[in-house]
């Protein structure tokens, strides 16, 4: 099992490292671009503005299928009770996984939650289903606000339970427009190539966020599993000196009586 998860943690470890640089880059640009709205133009834009404030969140709360890896569910479910907790109306949740929410089950009521589970090293198709669902509550005004709850992989040993809004977008503070500014007309327009982008970049965060997930689950089970072999080890050691001791003692009993016998006899 040690080895299963140490090769799953490189594997996943690797494919977060490519899609790292390139969502980097991604966001780079995508901060460009919203630093060049205009804050009276949020109202237009729906990634930018949600168009039911007042409606309930969706909450995308990344946990695992598959156990034996120490409290990582189980710290995430805690911040997400915590999290949830505090809204007024009962959110809407999507559950990567099984394990670690049996609190927030009983909280929330049936039609307000669901799951979508992904496998141990998924690929950028996999988040084809939650992007469309997630977009598709958040366009239609059933939710207002995005959530994602997940653990975020900074090494081997260390990583940090993260609560961020992905939708609407954060605004930034606008850049101001250089001397002799250029204007262009684009086909289709920038609205509807503005809008592309975003969607594309808002899928291609989910998946960095599954990937970060997926490589700190499989780096606390490869812990996990490490602890464990060394306790089985320690296990072994320690019942290895009893028996000796155990043996050592009956030779020694075996050899006290013959010895006696020996003498008797004599």
């Amino acid at each position: 099992m040690g080895l299963v998860s140490t090769s799953k943690y490189q594997k996943a470890r690797l494919r977060l490292a490519a899609n790292d640089h390139h969502y980097s880059s991604f966001s780079e640009i995508v901060d460009e671009i919203l630093k060049s709205v205009v804050p009276n133009e949020y109202e237009t834009r729906i990634f930018l503005k949600s168009p039911n404030p007042g409606k309930r969140k969706l909450f995308l709360i990344f946990n695992s299928v598959k156990g034996l890896c120490a409290g990582y569910n189980t710290q995430i479910g805690n911040v997400a009770q915590g999290l949830i907790g505090k809204e007024l109306l009962e959110p809407y949740i999507i559950f990567t996984g099984t394990r670690g929410i049996t609190e927030l089950r009983k909280s929330i009521t049936p039609e307000h939650m669901e799951n979508l589970n992904f496998g141990d090293l998924p690929d950028f198709n996999a988040t084809e289903e939650l992007f469309d669902h997630t977009i598709g509550l958040y366009r239609n005004g059933y939710v207002s606000e995005v959530v994602v709850i997940y653990t975020k992989y900074l090494s081997a040993l260390r990583d940090e339970i993260r609560a961020d809004t992905i939708l609407p977008f954060p605004s930034l503070e606008k850049k101001e427009d250089p001397a002799g500014k250029v204007i262009f007309d684009f086909d289709p327009t920038a609205a509807e190539m503005e809008d592309q982008i975003f969607s594309m970049f808002l899928r291609e965060k989910l998946y960095n966020i599954l990937l970060h997930a997926k490589t700190a689950e499989h780096s606390t089970r490869m812990k996990a599993m490490d602890s464990a072999n060394k306790n089985a080890d320690e296990i072994l050691s320690d019942l290895n000196k009893q028996l000796n001791r155990v043996r050592q003692t009956a030779i020694t009993q075996e050899i006290t009586e013959v010895v006696g016998g020996s003498k008797a006899s004599n």
